[in-house]
């Protein structure tokens, strides 16, 4: 069943961004930071730019890789129920009217941080890549269960 093309659950009209802070990633990892010591400082610098970007929907020439990445990420978020997984990725609401002008540093007024475990803000997250729209997590859940993603 193609999951793009089923209809998804209705957006309360928020917003999503995402914020990682690669730094907690490295050092809340169950190895500690000497399982990164080969990792490339071009991918750490990737990463560290990763602040307060808007989730919005991804081209319709990546949609078809999106679906995919869709669902191995439901596969990961239902087989790691119980894990411990690093910090530094971190989600949180906006609504439209306080969406901050493009080219000014700050960030905009959250309303929500999303205190969620990591599968599942990166379900959350790739969800919204897919379908361009935030809906909280029960509804991106059972979205998938039913459309067998």
């Amino acid at each position: 069943m193609d999951s793009a093309n089923q209809p998804a659950p209705l957006s309360n009209g928020l917003l999503l961004y995402v914020d990682l802070q690669p730094d907690e990633l490295l050092i809340s990892s169950p190895d500690g930071p000497a399982q990164f010591k080969g990792l490339d400082m071009n991918w750490f610098e990737t990463l560290n730019r990763i602040k307060n970007i808007p989730i919005k929907q991804t081209s319709e020439e990546n949609l078809e890789t999106a679906v995919t990445l869709m669902k191995s990420t439901y596969n990961f978020y239902r087989e790691s129920s119980c894990g411990t997984f690093p910090s530094g990725i971190n989600l949180y609401t906006v609504t439209p009217s306080h969406v901050p002008i493009e080219g000014l540093p700050q960030a905009p007024p959250v309303i929500e941080t999303l205190d969620l475990s990591i599968p599942r803000k990166l379900l959350l997250w790739v969800y919204t890549l897919v379908h361009g729209r935030y809906s909280n997590i029960s509804s991106v859940v059972k979205y998938c269960d039913e459309m067998k993603v």
